[in-house]
């Protein structure tokens, strides 16, 4: 992965765990079930493979999944 794709990576992964991670403090209503649905939506996503998505959209996926899978497995 170049230099340019790692650091959007990060950038994506933080942001998206340290917002799922505000939620879960925050809302009593967010629970292991809602991420469970978010994620099997992302995998579903992941697994579509669409012609035309660059090389920026599919990193900042697979930094999403990452980051749901890490919240799941910490909680």
């Amino acid at each position: 992965m170049s230099d340019f794709l790692q650091k959007i990576y990060d950038e994506t992964f933080e942001a998206v765990y340290n917002e799922l991670l505000n939620r879960k403090k925050t809302d009593k209503d967010f629970t292991v079930s809602d991420i469970e649905g978010l994620l099997d939506s992302y995998y579903a996503n992941e697994g579509n493979n669409w012609v035309g998505q660059s090389e920026v959209r599919l990193t900042k996926q697979s930094a999403t999944v990452a980051a749901y899978e890490k919240i799941l497995f910490e909680w």
